[in-house]
């Protein structure tokens, strides 16, 4: 029974509808192709308009989330309280103490982070890393060092580059003043440094704290800081 259906299916009355149907379809065909190559043509500029706007937009991203990494915002290290202050003089910004320190930016790569924390760390041989550094963009630098309580100032120690690395790197220009002090005494203002080790007195009662401003020494150049002292009671 299956042979005489598959004969009937290719018997010559449907050999010749197929015959006239592959004739219309090849019509139309003719008659359609300008209109499919142009359809295809916009689709295709459609196609590449459209890989462009991606490409801006993941442009815009990549841009956006990289300047969002590299922007300068203040950076903020809180050590938390190992010792009470003690009754003389001493360095009121000891870590062990529970210092703040604020910073205005810091330097950061793959390679090396040079963290705030590492100004009132106390090392007293530290490795090249082991220093504050400044964004080289931040056009003006500050660290403010911040206690409990206040206290009274006498004198602040600023251990520059030039203590383990090249002289050249050491900041020749800054200022220095207490914070929340009363009265306010006037900053002391540095204008030719070359010290590596620089002491500079600065007298105030009630301060909770201390802020130095730097100039980098040219344009574009860091700040590096290995570490800060505030001498007081």
């Amino acid at each position: 029974m299956l042979l005489p259906r598959f004969a009937t299916w290719y018997s010559p009355s449907w050999a010749i509808r197929l015959r006239r149907l592959t004739l219309v379809i090849s019509a139309v065909a003719q008659r359609t192709a300008p209109v499919v190559s142009v359809v295809g043509r916009v689709w295709a500029r459609r196609r590449t308009v459209a890989f462009a706007l991606a490409g801006v937009l993941v442009i815009a991203w990549s841009t956006g989330f990289f300047l969002f990494v590299r922007r300068q915002a203040v950076a903020v290290v809180a050590f938390p309280t190992l010792e009470a202050h003690p009754a003389g003089e001493h360095n009121l910004v000891a870590y062990r103490l529970g210092t703040t320190v604020r910073v205005s930016s810091f330097f950061r790569d793959p390679f090396s982070q040079h963290n705030p924390g590492y100004l009132v760390d106390g090392r007293t041989n530290p490795t090249l890393v082991e220093k504050w550094a400044s964004d080289p963009g931040d056009r003006h630098p500050w660290v403010e060092l911040l206690w409990s309580g206040k206290r009274q100032v006498r004198s602040v120690v600023i251990r520059h580059a030039g203590t383990v690395e090249s002289a050249d790197f050491t900041a020749q220009e800054y200022s220095l003043w207490c914070l929340q002090a009363r009265p306010v005494p006037p900053p002391v203002v540095v204008t030719d440094n070359h010290a590596p080790v620089a002491v500079h007195a600065l007298a105030c009662s009630g301060a909770r704290g201390v802020r130095v401003r730097f100039v980098p020494n040219r344009p574009g150049q860091i700040v590096r800081i290995f570490e800060i002292e505030v001498w007081g009671r």
